[in-house]
Order: structure tokens, then sequence, then C-alpha cells
């Protein structure tokens, strides 16, 4: 079985996640974040074979012998449902949001990527679609293994300093885009990643 995590690149990357994006198909994938718009809500979805095992027989004795129980607290959540709703209808209504988004993130990365060899950092900027990073290490960046020798202390250091020049990025995590970003901000990241690797190695971080 092929098994993808969705839950931040689902409804993001393409209408169809990263499974359209990358043309392949999974088995069974998770869903979350852009489908819930900050509501608590998860999907499990798959192939009709999959989840076929998640359904009750209405025999108990079979169910635990045959079939894989699940589980959730907020399942079934109405105000989760409707925006849900709300947020799939609108993605699929407006397709164009996705050129748009990963246009941008584009964008962001080949000014970041500027930013990096101005002052040659040991700095090499990841991501795809309308998600973007920066890792610091060099030379291209294809799995966990390329990380293993990453100067973790900068990568820590680096998002306080992004907040004090007005980018708040969840503690060494990706950075993801909306549709309402657009130049300015692209520009106002910029600065702001380049006034935190000058700060940096100033502390000599780097």
């Amino acid at each position: 079985m092929l098994l993808m995590d969705e839950i931040i690149t689902g409804f993001r990357l393409a209408y169809g996640g990263a499974q359209e994006y990358y043309g392949v198909k999974a088995d069974l994938a998770t869903y979350s974040k852009v489908v819930g718009a900050g509501l608590p809500l998860g999907i499990i979805a798959g192939t009709d074979e999959v989840m076929d095992r998640l359904g009750s027989t209405g025999d108990p004795a079979l169910d635990f012998k045959e079939r894989v129980y699940y589980g959730g607290t907020f399942n079934g959540s109405v105000p989760a449902m409707a925006v849900g709703i709300a947020v799939l209808s609108y993605l699929k209504d407006h397709p164009e949001i996705y050129d748009k988004l990963n246009a941008t993130g584009e964008k962001i990365r080949r000014c970041l990527r500027e930013v990096v060899a101005e002052e040659d950092y040991p700095v090499t900027i990841v991501g795809e679609g309308s998600l973007f990073m920066a890792r610091f290490v060099q030379g291209e960046v294809k799995s966990a293994r390329d990380l293993a020798n990453e100067n973790v202390a900068a990568l820590r250091g680096l998002y306080p300093y992004l907040a004090k020049y007005g980018v708040f990025i969840p503690h060494v995590h990706f950075a993801v885009i909306s549709a309402a970003h657009g130049d300015e901000d692209v520009e106002l990241i910029s600065q702001a990643y380049r006034q935190a690797f000058h700060d940096l190695r100033a502390t000599k971080l780097i």
C-alpha cells in the first residue's frame, strides 16, 4: 500500500494535493489544515478496497477479526463539516487560485535564493508550490539524510529574528502562504530573511 500524509499538501499544492501535483495515486491518505480552515477537522481517504476495512459488518465478532477500528473526538462536527464543504467548494470553483499560490511561492523561493547568494550564506532554500523554508545546509536537499549535519542552532535562531522583522513562522516549520499574499508580502518576507541572516552571522551562528 502507498500511504500519503497530505495534512499540509492536501488541497494546497493542487486541488488534488501532492497526488495530483506529482502524478501519483495513494491507497490511503490523510488530510486536515486547509480543509478545516482552523477548525478541528481531519480526513482519512482511500480506495474502496482500503476504506471497506473500516466499515462495520454489524457483527462484532467478525469486525474484531476483519475490520480496523477507528475513532475521532470531533467526528461528525457540524460546524467543521460546514466549513470544510465551503472551503472545498470554493477551491473547486476557483482553480486559478493554485496558479497564483504556486507562482507567489516560486517568487519567494527565487528571492530568498538571491538573498543567500548575495552574502554566500550556508543556507539552502527548499519548498514546492506555496511552501518554502530555509535549511542551514549547503547542497541539494532530497531527503532527511541531507539534513543530518544541519546547523540546528542557526535554524532555531532564525525564527525569533524573522518575528523581529515582521514575519511570523511557527518554530522550525515550513512557511505557508495564502492567496491573500502578494508582491508587497514577497518583498517584506525577503527583507526579513535578509536582516535575519545578517543577524545570525553577526552573532556567529552562521
